[in-house]
């Protein structure tokens, strides 16, 4: 969660809601998801 991409940051602070929340847990998902297949 402290690694999280400038995109989330900048939502993170603006909504600071359960979009940053979603974002933080769907983009760690992209990123296994994109390593995985990236592999």
């Amino acid at each position: 969660m402290a690694s999280a991409p400038p995109r989330v940051a900048r939502d993170d602070p603006r909504r600071g809601s359960r979009r940053a929340k979603w974002g933080s847990r769907w983009i760690w998902r992209v990123s296994r998801a994109r390593r995985a297949g990236a592999s």
